[in-house]
């Protein structure tokens, strides 16, 4: 999309002067975002951790009081 012209990004370059990463700002694509909106992600309800092993376990969820206050 880039080459097309359809999103602006800038070049992050290392000390040679190779480009290791691009970073699209979001001020620099409102014409992009206007065609494709953000997707909202649904936050995780369930609360996780990891047992002995280092395997991740479910433990609950979380209550609906503390979902509603984020």
């Amino acid at each position: 999309m880039r080459k097309e012209g359809l999103l602006h990004g800038r070049d992050l370059k290392n000390g040679q002067g190779g480009i290791y990463d691009t970073v699209y700002l979001e001020s620099e694509n409102q014409e992009f975002l206007k065609i494709h909106p953000r997707k909202k992600k649904e936050a995780s309800r369930s609360i996780n951790t990891l047992d002995i092993s280092g395997h991740v376990v479910q433990i609950g969820e979380v209550p609906d009081e503390i979902k509603n206050e984020k």
